[in-house]
């Protein structure tokens, strides 16, 4: 597992890290983490305290509003979750329609 490939497992499961320093600190649900998560997580260290430290900043908006930018990680998490959400009701329809004997995209 890459450091980006963590970071999208960890969102997943709603854990926050938080950068202090050299120190990593999170904040998860109970049950969240997994021994083999924590392992991990200490394996990627630094790798993850570099990308946090290269994340996107919230800021306040002309209006006064928190704004929070999207950082790059996050956007392709977003797309990797829309990908394999397409990626699944193709294969169910395809296997639906292998189950009903009919081909599927094509003409016969």
């Amino acid at each position: 597992m890459t450091a980006a490939d963590l970071l999208v497992e960890l969102s997943a499961r709603r854990v926050v890290l938080i950068p202090d320093g050299e120190l990593l600190r999170y904040r998860a649900p109970r049950g969240a983490l997994s021994p083999d998560l924590i392992e991990e997580v200490k394996a990627h260290k630094p790798d993850l305290l570099h990308m946090l430290a290269e994340a996107p900043r919230p800021y306040l908006g002309p209006c006064g509003e928190l704004v929070v930018p999207l950082g790059c990680a996050v956007l392709f998490a977003w797309w990797l979750a829309s990908d394999v959400e397409e990626r699944r009701r193709r294969f169910e329809a395809a296997r639906s329609a292998a189950l009903a004997g009919a081909s599927v995209g094509g003409s016969a």
